[in-house]
């Protein structure tokens, strides 16, 4: 058997028809580079495009059942599943596979519910019979056969869980940014791809609140040391590999910056670093300009809280100093 490529697109590279021709095209050149592609897909677009995760939990009351609001919440997976499926099929055979045939066993719960067991024998049939697998993400079965739903953020478990289990070459995990950046490039326009990242760093950064990835899905990754690739669709030029390894050119990386709101007036900022000469140099003197109310600093981590409309300037002058003025700044690794 060919070496197993496993793609998974997420919402926002699958909810333009252009889009969806592109993924088509993307596999197509997996096929032709030597791989054997297993395709992941999450719902089309985001919370108010159709057929949205979000867009679909709004015709629910919170009275629902949850086997209920698992089968509709499902729903936006499968029709990624299968018209992405069709758009392969003009270059190559392909099938959806959805529910059990993905091959993902959880415990009881319909919503939430986590992995216990991956058999994934329908998957290689399919594979066996020359057929490209568009798997619907974020969904699974019980023991009993019955739909069940992952996590928020499932279709990346699902990915990097089925990876693990079809020991896969890589993992390809295409959203709507070239990589793990240093910051929210919507808050940050100066924001870094970071060309490459330790499984230890990123589950890190994705558990404090990089929204790129899915924590758990690193896990399944590490655990058969298969390196994930994060890519846009958009732009090939940069990408983020994460592996058990960095390069030497890799081992020094800018201050990643996350921020949470905590209410109207207040956010909370998180810098994720290990020296002690980003407080000295640069942080404690800030905290007189920028009116910080709270600050928590260990070697790992520093916490702090500033008034709501002052986060945006905060971060973008943090990030810029940081970056440039601060080569000796690390992840810790």
């Amino acid at each position: 058997m060919k070496p197993i490529l496993v793609m998974k697109f997420g919402g926002t590279s699958l909810n333009t028809i252009d889009k969806r021709r592109r993924v088509a095209i993307k596999v197509a050149q997996a096929l032709t580079n030597g791989f054997q592609p297993v395709v992941v897909v999450s719902a089309m677009g985001r919370k108010g495009e159709p057929y949205a995760t979000d867009s679909l939990a709004q015709f629910l009351s919170t009275s629902v059942l949850s086997r209920n609001h698992a089968h509709l919440l499902a729903c936006g997976e499968i029709i990624s599943s299968v018209t992405i499926a069709a758009e392969i099929s003009n270059f190559h055979p392909a099938v959806a596979l959805i529910g059990k045939e993905t091959g993902l066993q959880t415990d009881s719960g319909y919503v939430n519910a986590k992995i216990k067991r991956i058999d994934p024998t329908c998957i290689l049939e399919w594979i066996e019979k020359n057929y490209i697998p568009v798997i619907a993400g974020f969904q699974a079965t019980n023991v009993n056969g019955e739909l069940t739903l992952l996590k928020r953020g499932g279709s990346d478990v699902s990915a990097t869980a089925i990876g693990w289990a079809l020991q896969a070459t890589a993992i390809e995990i295409y959203t709507d940014t070239p990589g793990m950046m240093t910051a929210d490039p919507k808050i940050v326009p100066n924001a870094k791809v970071i060309p490459e990242l330790t499984y230890r760093l990123a589950y890190r950064l994705t558990s404090q609140g990089a929204k790129v990835l899915h924590c758990e899905a690193i896990e399944w990754a590490q655990l058969r040391s298969i390196p994930i690739y994060i890519k846009s669709l958009d732009d090939d030029t940069e990408q983020t590999k994460i592996s058990n390894t960095l390069s030497a050119n890799d081992q020094k990386l800018p201050v990643f910056i996350t921020n949470q709101s905590v209410d109207s007036f207040t956010d909370k900022i998180s810098l994720i670093l290990n020296t002690t000469n980003v407080s000295n140099r640069i942080l404690f003197p800030l905290s007189y300009k920028f009116n910080w109310k709270t600050m928590m600093f260990n070697q790992h981590q520093l916490t702090f809280f500033v008034s709501a409309h002052k986060t945006k300037h905060l971060i973008n002058y943090l990030h810029d100093e940081i970056y440039y003025n601060l080569a000796e700044v690390k992840f810790i690794g």
